[in-house]
């Protein structure tokens, strides 16, 4: 699990965002603390659909293997590219 904690993944997402000029907005990060407690029982990979009235997304990852090898990097080279 080391490089997978959900710091590791906030960590480099918000690397990812800098480097792209992307910067923090309070709204978008009470969107991100609602959604996440609503999936916080399930965990499941589902959007929001909330693209169609608020203009956010989610980055969603599953990996190849079911999560047994990829780190929080592997998720967000992805979600960049």
């Amino acid at each position: 699990m080391a490089q997978n904690s959900p710091q590791d993944f906030v960590d480099l997402h918000n690397a990812a965002r800098r480097v792209e000029g992307v910067g923090r907005d309070k709204a978008v990060v009470e969107y991100v603390e609602s959604y996440a407690a609503k999936r916080a029982g399930d965990c499941a990979l589902i959007h929001s659909g909330s693209w169609k009235k608020a203009k956010y997304g989610e980055n969603l990852y599953g990996g190849p293997d079911g999560g047994g090898h990829w780190t929080a990097a592997d998720a967000v080279k992805s979600w960049m590219s």
